[in-house]
């Protein structure tokens, strides 16, 4: 059965509103929907010029499920296969590079993001990147990407092909297939309280196989900071798995973010070209152990520089599924006013009254002669085992907007 959500109304934070009065004038919760639409317009991608990057956002029904991103020549997939409008997380760059200093992901053009009945095509191609900006040879993919949202599940197949201007004894370094970039954090400040583990993934599962048979392993980031393993592969599955990142990022001293559930994603490479040496290797930058906004763990398909071959091709899969706990929670629409003159409130919940407003659950913009209105949304993650509880918001000044 459904509790009660509870809330305080009304609430005058003179404090946080500089001397001004803040009282909330109206309130309305409901359950959040935890499954996109079934109906619509069918696939749909637009695009977008974000300073020196395009983005190419894929529609289901108006589900934002996939971003396709040129980056300053980085090719970049970010699916989002859940609810939470926060549920971004890792990234998978589709491009070779050889390994060595001074090497940038670049040189990716996005050739087509194209809708269509049972999908969106995305194609590109570019210049494999080696060390101090030279460059080795060709490549070029094309995937067809599909959204299932009974599942919450996103998949890709398609092939990538890579053409080396020579043979890789002869290169400055291994040859990476592909990226997978995420965040973990250890010993961090938690909103659900005290410290520990969170970030954009928990952990990351490799499967494969072999002339000899199958090949499955967990990479521990932290036990294992720098890990290569000597199997080699013909096939192999690469999945990190997400999780709910709940990083309490103004006890670190910066402005707070939203917690938000963070989906599994991964990767699978099938080579087509016989004896290619293809081996997994996982990076974790101990370095930014504590840092919500890095990319500290790097995850890459590598061809040995001892293989002979020049071309090589690849069946790819890639897949991304939501938490199963991915839009349980509330939505609720508030209006308040505030006589300071400020473009937005802050919007934090806590489950209970006497409980620290810690956790930032959204913002609601100015509508004119000091009204406020927005919706937010509180997502139960784990340490409320997405259940639906009491809880309380409270509204106040941006802390640092």
């Amino acid at each position: 059965m459904r509790r009660a959500f509870l809330a305080i109304l009304p609430l005058v934070c003179v404090a946080h509103a500089d001397g001004q009065e803040l009282r909330v004038l109206a309130l309305n919760v409901s359950r959040s929907s935890t499954h996109p639409p079934f109906v619509g317009a069918g696939y749909c991608v637009t695009q977008l010029n974000l300073g020196g990057a395009i983005e190419y956002r894929c529609y289901l029904h108006g589900h934002h499920f996939l971003s396709v991103i040129n980056d300053g020549g980085a090719f970049v997939l970010r699916p989002h296969p859940g609810v939470d409008a926060n549920g971004w997380g890792s990234s998978i760059y589709l491009q070779p590079f050889l390994a060595g200093p001074g090497v940038e992901l670049a040189r990716a053009e996005v050739d087509a993001v194209v809708p269509a009945g049972n999908g969106v095509l995305v194609s590109a191609s570019g210049a494999v990147c080696a060390p101090f900006g030279m460059t080795y040879g060709t490549w070029q993919s094309s995937l067809l990407f599909r959204y299932d949202p009974t599942n919450k599940l996103v998949s890709g197949t398609g092939m990538y092909s890579i053409a080396l201007s020579g043979p890789l004894p002869s290169a400055p370094g291994d040859l990476n297939v592909y990226k997978l970039a995420s965040n973990f954090l250890t010993n961090v400040p938690v909103l659900s309280g005290g410290y520990g583990n969170t970030g954009d993934m928990s952990t990351v599962w490799v499967v494969g196989s072999n002339s000899v048979g199958p090949i499955a392993f967990e990479w521990d980031p932290v036990r294992l900071p720098a890990h290569c393993p000597s199997e080699q592969f013909s096939r192999v599955s690469v999945t990190v798995v997400g999780q709910y990142n709940e990083v309490d990022t103004a006890a670190q001293g910066f402005c707070p973010i939203q917690a938000a559930c963070k989906p599994t994603v991964g990767i699978e490479l099938a080579s087509l070209t016989p004896d290619v040496p293809l081996i997994f290797c996982g990076f974790y930058a101990l370095s930014e152990a504590t840092n919500f906004a890095a990319d500290n763990v790097g995850v890459n398909a590598v061809v040995l520089r001892t293989a002979n071959q020049t071309n090589f091709v690849f069946e790819v899969g890639i897949h991304s599924a939501a938490l199963p706990y991915d839009g349980a929670g509330v939505d609720a629409a508030l209006k308040a006013v505030c006589t300071a003159a400020v473009p937005e409130l802050a919007v934090f919940y806590a489950p209970t009254v006497n409980a620290p407003f810690r956790r930032l659950v959204g913002w609601l913009p100015g509508a004119g002669s000091n009204i406020y209105y927005g919706r937010v949304s509180v997502p139960f993650g784990p340490e409320y085992g997405g259940m639906y509880k009491e809880g309380y918001f409270r509204v106040a000044l941006s802390p640092c907007r």
